[in-house]
């Protein structure tokens, strides 16, 4: 018993004439008058000889070819980079040191200069704060600086222009002057016996 032979697998493709309308995407042949007109070419002649040929190897209307990769390693929780844990703590602490200390400065700028002293003539070092307090007075003046101060603070503390380093260098900064300032008003009000402890010492 012989297997009949494929014929109709093995026959040659005819040849596209330099009259058929080819489309493009699809790779058929289409019988619009509008479609572009393509002349026969060797790739008939391939394909008579290379029956594999007759399909596209690519589909029609494929435009990119996706190649599988390697999956990803997995990353053990205790390899994962520190999401900055101890800067954050940093900046709290800066940030609550901070605003201590310009509490402690406002009030005790204001012990200082709320009425004036026997034998003291007290003025504000800071120029600006002295003309502030001069035009507003003492205590609208100091309510004005601390609520500048405060949202000066706010806006450091959350905005993104800022690195986290550079956030933390300023209020490193602003800790130093502003504790500067509040052993100044404290080391005038001993001197001028006002603190509780003048007494004692």
């Amino acid at each position: 018993m012989r297997p009949a032979p494929r014929e109709a697998a093995e026959a040659p493709c005819a040849p596209l004439a330099a009259t058929h309308l080819i489309d493009r995407k699809v790779g058929t042949r289409l019988p619009f008058p509008h479609r572009i007109v393509l002349p026969a070419s060797g790739n008939s002649r391939r394909r008579r000889r290379f029956p594999l040929l007759k399909r596209p190897l690519v589909p029609p209307r494929a435009r990119l070819l996706l190649f599988p990769l390697s999956a990803p390693r997995e990353t053990h929780p205790a390899h994962e980079p520190e999401t900055g844990v101890g800067a954050n703590q940093m900046l709290r602490l800066f940030l609550a040191t901070t605003i201590l200390l310009t509490c402690a400065d406002h009030w005790t700028t204001y012990l200082c200069l709320y009425a004036p002293i026997d034998g003291w003539a007290v003025s504000e070092a800071n120029p600006i704060a002295d003309w502030l307090f001069t035009r507003a007075g003492l205590g609208i003046g100091l309510t004005i600086d601390s609520l500048v101060t405060l949202g000066a603070i706010a806006f450091l503390t959350t905005t993104q222009i800022f690195d986290r380093s550079i956030k933390l260098a300023l209020l490193a900064i602003i800790c130093v002057a502003t504790g500067y300032a509040v052993f100044n008003n404290l080391s005038a009000i001993d001197r001028m016996g006002l603190a509780p402890w003048s007494g004692l010492v």
